[in-house]
């Protein structure tokens, strides 16, 4: 993470945020990973609401999380899932050993340099990662002002395939879609 006490910024909270945080579209999934692979590794798991929609698409799923208190729910809630303490600026797998990673309502909050070079680490040749954003509603003053603070390419004229490039430096082939 950016700062090592933003992971502390979610201590005691693993419930409470687990119930009032909205959960995400299976579409979202469904675009990510749209048919079976080996190993998806899902970043920032938090308490494991993508996490979740991810178990039935892979022989293993692997969650990574700074926090204690979101991983204690996500292991409670998701028995099956390798959930493991670490963060996206030091993943805790094998070099090429994931085939998929998803990084759901979390991109904001990693040191997007240090994160990409991880990420590319540890994916497979052609591997995939999918960012994943909730936002109820984009006209919404709030979503903009938090817009303006984790996704300033996106107010500069930038927008879809176009701020993807250039929030991912380094990933072939990069797509925004909207589901």
């Amino acid at each position: 993470m950016v700062d090592e006490r933003l992971a502390g910024s979610f201590r005691g909270i693993g419930e409470d945020y687990d119930r009032h945080r909205p959960g995400f579209p299976v579409a979202a999934a469904d675009e990510i990973v749209p048919s079976t692979v080996p190993t998806i590794l899902d970043l920032g798991a938090g308490t494991g609401k993508f996490t979740a929609l991810l178990t039935s698409r892979a022989a293993r799923v692997i969650a990574v999380e700074p926090s204690e208190a979101m991983l204690g729910v996500l292991r409670r809630r998701l028995p099956e899932v390798d959930a493991l303490d670490g963060s996206a600026e030091r993943i805790p797998v094998a070099n090429g050993s994931v085939d998929v990673v998803t990084v759901a309502q979390a991109f904001h909050w990693f040191d997007r340099e240090d994160a990409c070079a991880e990420i590319r680490r540890v994916l497979v040749p052609r591997g995939v990662l999918g960012l994943v954003w909730n936002h109820s509603d984009p006209d919404c003053a709030w979503d903009l002002a938090c817009t303006r603070v984790a996704h300033p390419a996106l107010l500069n004229g930038l927008s879809g395939d176009d701020a993807t490039r250039e929030l991912l430096p380094g990933f072939a082939s990069p797509r925004f879609v909207q589901v």
